[in-house]
């Protein structure tokens, strides 16, 4: 299977984390693509992938907020909406899946 892992790179904890579990599908034999959110120089075209992972950080007070260059990113995404995907973040100050439920 054809896996895209999408993410921030701008951000360590997230970076390392979306390299492990690249690693861990990879293990499990899926071909995997990481691609970078903002250094991308177009919105993907998510038709070719059986799944996506996106991943992003919390923003906000609170950690109930996703960066707008992941939503953005997101709405620019082709065949986004009938992808099975699966999202993740890190935590923040305050564990709340507020962000994690916006970002799917």
């Amino acid at each position: 299977m054809r896996v895209a892992v999408m993410y921030s790179p701008k951000h360590r904890k997230l970076e390392a984390f979306a390299k492990v579990l690249g690693q861990a599908l990879e293990k499990g034999g899926h071909r995997v693509d990481y691609v970078h959110i903002e250094k991308a120089d177009r919105p993907a075209n998510v038709n070719r992938y059986d799944s996506v992972y996106l991943g992003s950080v919390p923003e906000g007070t609170f950690g109930g907020k996703v960066p707008v260059e992941v939503s953005e990113f997101v709405k620019q995404c082709r065949g986004i909406n009938n992808a099975k995907s699966a999202a993740f973040m890190t935590k923040g100050l305050m564990f709340n899946t507020k962000g994690l439920r916006r970002l799917m």
